[in-house]
């Protein structure tokens, strides 16, 4: 009888999904929750949007504090995604997941773990790739984000054969 091998293989985009969802859930918990306390003293409650938008225009020293907040908030999210792809080839909704990140030139690096999760830093020029990076899976055969083909890492799962 032949040995079952196990095979990489594209990683399916669903399950890239949820690997994701569950990534969002968990930088949700455990680095915006604690951020929300700060941003309720910060802002009057019951205001409407535009009313929120005045009160922050009139207030700069309020948007310098919510601007720092959202930078922090991006590198947290950037060194979540960055240090676990690096250090395990996975983050925890990729490990739920049975996925794993591979480089095509051998060893993952920090730095290509690091390129491929740019688009955390909320702000230009890096606030693009919220768009591009999902739309450029969708459109190409193998469901590689664009800063995958740049970094040369893909997502993957393994298969029996």
């Amino acid at each position: 009888m032949p040995r079952k091998k196990l095979m990489d293989v594209n990683a399916n985009i669903w399950k890239r999904i949820a690997a994701f969802a569950a990534d969002l859930l968990i930088i949700n918990i455990v680095i915006i929750f604690p951020f929300q306390e700060i941003l309720s003293r910060l802002l009057p409650q019951g205001l409407s949007m535009s009313e929120t938008q005045s009160f922050v225009q009139a207030n700069p020293e309020t948007m310098s504090l919510i601007s720092a907040i959202v930078v922090t908030i991006g590198i947290l999210a950037l060194f979540y995604f960055t240090v676990l792809e690096s250090k395990f080839g996975q983050t925890v909704g990729k490990m739920l997941f049975k996925l794993t990140i591979v480089s095509d030139t051998g060893k993952l690096t920090f730095w290509q773990c690091l390129v491929r999760n740019l688009f955390w830093l909320l702000f230009s020029p890096f606030i693009f790739l919220w768009i591009v990076d999902p739309l450029y899976m969708l459109f190409n055969t193998e469901n590689r984000r664009l800063t995958e083909m740049l970094t040369k890492t893909k997502v993957v799962e393994k298969v029996m054969i």
